[in-house]
């Protein structure tokens, strides 16, 4: 698939080797896979226009993960991002929720596999939306010809 067909996924998160796990946990044929240890490295990125981010609620530097999380939507409100933390707060569940994010996942032992699960299924998800909007292109190609064979049709029968 070439680069431009495929996934755009962003990881932020300071745990170098939590997001090593997750990129080898992650390997799709479908996906470009890029990390960051800060939102503000995200943020500078999002021009990129990924699809997901998985975010870290608690980063270490100036901007925590809520804030990072509201940046985006601000300015790219249909990505999904998919939240973690080592905390599970219903609070804060409710807050990430609140505040736009597409699911919250607690880190644990079953994270990386849960994280993996969700992004199949977005995965799913956005294909499924590419494959109707190549469709719905097509039906106008097909609906425009049509009409344009009525109109031929219409004027060669007033000629003759």
């Amino acid at each position: 698939m070439k680069t431009a067909d495929k996934i755009k996924i962003f990881l932020v998160d300071d745990d170098v080797i939590f997001v090593e796990s997750l990129k080898h946990c992650l390997k799709h044929d479908n996906a470009a896979i890029k990390s960051f240890s800060s939102g503000e490295e995200c943020l500078k990125s999002m021009d990129e226009d990924p699809e997901i981010v998985v975010l870290d609620y608690a980063l270490s530097n100036s901007l925590n993960g809520v804030q990072v999380l509201n940046k985006i939507r601000a300015s790219h409100p249909d990505t999904r991002i998919i939240m973690l933390s080592g905390q599970d707060s219903t609070n804060i569940i409710n807050d990430t929720m609140k505040y736009g994010a597409y699911d919250y996942i607690t880190k644990g032992e079953t994270a990386l596999f849960k994280i993996k699960e969700e992004i199949d299924q977005i995965c799913d998800e956005i294909e499924s939306v590419k494959e109707m909007e190549r469709n719905n292109r097509k039906l106008v190609w097909i609906n425009s010809a049509i009409l344009l064979i009525v109109i031929l049709f219409y004027i060669l029968n007033r000629l003759l």
